[in-house]
């Protein structure tokens, strides 16, 4: 054994490097790391770690520390890595197919794979989803606050709010819907629903709970029914109709089996049992071409380029395809086919022409299917083969796309022309540009986008601009959204000019945020202004969070709107009809203070 003469830790006689330090301690060879030969006794107490000179040698400068060696390693380790990195992604790439690398690119713009951040700030798709499968409540209102039109001024105040509970479990739901008139209570009704029963109360015009129990013999009870059940009878609408109705009503949220019009599932079959896609995937073709450079997150990079050619007929064929797939599935006929059975059932087939739910839904799918062959007949006759220049950055995204194509419409061929950047972001495409030129005859129509956003852990924005300009007018679109994460303050504006200018825009707070579970945005002021001087504005707010009450029945009297006679339905109509005549003339007052204003 021998010691590091840097370190003195004992070391092999053999090692070339100190296993502590890192330091040479000899030459390949066997020399020391002085270039001579270890003498005999190298490595024994004192010899070199004590600090005496060896003979015929300078004296040893003080070596480096352990702290400072471990430093130039770490960071000699760091750039190895960073570079084994690059290269390992490089290779990585390198080794796709061309088609693979430009259809990757693609997906990093519009993936369904991507988080957006609205996404992750709010959880949109998962307050939604959470909407239809769990127990939730909403509401939302909506008041005038201010207008520039002052026969408006006395109705200052008028508005609405709307509060919805749902017991998915237990299948019931309810509503209230509340209105004001310069910042009076007006009428109010409330709604309930579950699997026996059907209310309605409108507490300003009657004290009664007008139900229909139609859980319980509903066909018994209109049969035996004095006054409704006639009327019932009158309109043609079958008595199990109205049972079947609400289980369907019912179905639509139902979290185990299949519910009618299921969009997911029906992307899925088509994704699965169509060859659409794949087809237009083998039938483009992609060869490298010279790369260019873009800058991307604020950094220039080298980017691969691919020369791409989409074939028109491939083009067309997967038009055809994806038509036919949606018009042929059988799943969607049968969804359709029982909505309109059900409407049929329930109107009492008013409106039919005396045609059944499949013979509907059969002459709908007809009017379809005439329109996608309009559709492939119009490609076939003006679309060409769309070719496109990608250039691709190393960590496979998408950088850049120059496109172009001819159509001929109508006799008049036009030059399309389409280009886009993306600049980066949390996403490849959260601040990019995109330019669409076409040439024709008649002049040249240009329509450009740009997109800027920023996202951290205290603020979130989205800018869009779009302008366009063709046949000597100009049309603008700008977007201006802005979240403050820490203090819940949001911004919203959008203002247009051209024919006619005008901006929207939208000001408060969001609190009591749990993204994707609930939310609570409060609107302190909506305003429009329009270029001639108009200005008006409102304020409000929207909610949405896991129910926390019981879903109830509306408060009042029942009423059994099959079992009621005559005499009943008499003595709630002059009810109503006295609470009528209190509301029209308070409104008759307002109208009347309006006309003098």
């Amino acid at each position: 054994m021998m010691r590091c003469p840097f370190c003195n830790v004992e070391i092999t006689d053999d090692a070339i490097f100190c296993p502590e330090c890192g330091q040479r301690v000899k030459q390949p060879g066997g020399s020391d790391s002085w270039g001579q030969s270890a003498p005999d006794g190298a490595g024994s107490p004192g010899y070199y770690g004590n600090g005496d000179y060896v003979p015929g040698q300078a004296p040893l400068a003080s070596p480096p520390t352990k702290k400072k060696a471990g430093k130039w390693i770490g960071i000699g380790a760091g750039l190895a890595a960073a570079a084994a990195a690059a290269v390992f992604a490089g290779v990585r790439l390198m080794a796709k197919e061309p088609k693979d690398v430009v259809i990757d690119a693609f997906k990093s713009v519009y993936s369904s794979e991507i988080t957006y951040p609205a996404e992750e700030v709010f959880g949109w798709k998962a307050l939604m989803k959470r909407g239809r499968t769990q127990n939730m409540e909403a509401e939302f209102s909506l008041a005038l606050e201010q207008c520039s039109e002052e026969m408006a001024s006395p109705f200052i105040g008028t508005g609405f709010s709307v509060v919805s509970q749902s017991d998915i479990q237990q299948k019931r739901m309810s509503a209230q819907l509340e209105t004001r008139i310069a910042n009076m209570d007006f009428v109010a009704m409330d709604l309930y629903l579950d699997q026996e029963e059907l209310a309605i109360a409108v507490p300003k015009i009657s004290r009664n709970v007008f139900t229909v129990y139609y859980g319980n013999d509903l066909e018994g009870q209109i049969a035996d029914s004095p006054v409704a059940g006639e009327l019932i009878r009158q309109t043609g609408i079958q008595t199990s109709a109205i049972n079947d109705y609400m289980d369907y009503i019912w179905s639509m949220y139902d979290t185990q089996e299949e519910r009618p019009f299921d969009l997911e599932a029906l992307w899925t079959r088509y994704k699965e049992g169509s060859q659409a896609i794949h087809d237009l995937k083998e039938a483009i073709t992609v060869e490298k071409t010279e790369s260019a450079s873009y800058t991307i997150d604020g950094k220039t990079v080298k980017c691969r380029g691919y020369h791409v050619v989409i074939p028109q007929q491939a083009m067309i064929d997967f038009a055809d395809t994806t038509s036919q797939f949606f018009i042929e599935d059988q799943t969607l006929k049968d969804d359709a086919a029982d909505f309109l059975s059900q409407m049929i059932a329930v109107s009492g087939g008013r409106g039919t022409g005396g045609m059944s739910a499949k013979e509907l839904q059969r002459e709908a799918w007809d009017t379809l299917e005439e329109y996608a062959d309009m559709m492939v007949d119009a490609m076939e006759d003006s679309v060409e083969d769309i070719t496109m220049t990608v250039y691709v950055d190393k960590k496979g995204r998408l950088a850049a796309f120059e496109a172009e194509t001819s159509l001929d419409i109508d006799g008049e061929e036009l030059e399309v022309t389409a280009e886009g950047q993306m600049r980066g972001g949390s996403y490849v495409s959260q601040n990019a540009d995109w330019d669409i030129t076409i040439r024709g005859d008649g002049g040249k129509v240009t329509i450009s986008v740009s997109e800027e956003g920023e996202y951290n852990d205290k603020i979130l924005t989205k800018r869009v601009a779009v302008k366009a300009s063709g046949g000597g007018q100009k049309i603008t679109f700008d977007w201006d959204g802005e979240y403050d994460r820490v203090s819940g303050d949001y911004s919203l504006e959008c203002s247009w000019d051209g024919a006619a200018a005008g901006s929207l825009a939208a000001d408060g707070t969001i609190s009591d945020l749990k993204p994707g579970e609930a939310i609570d945005i409060s609107v302190d002021e909506i305003c429009l202004k329009l270029e001639d001087g108009t200005r008006v504005a409102f304020s409000g707010g929207y909610g949405l969070r896991p129910l926390e009450d019981e879903v109830a029945m509306p408060k009042g009297e029942r009423f059994d709107v099959l079992a009621a006679d005559l005499m009943d339905w008499q003595e709630a109509a002059e009810e109503a009809a006295g609470n009528m005549e209190t509301i029209m003339n308070m409104l008759n007052g307002l109208l009347y203070g309006a006309s003098f204003s």
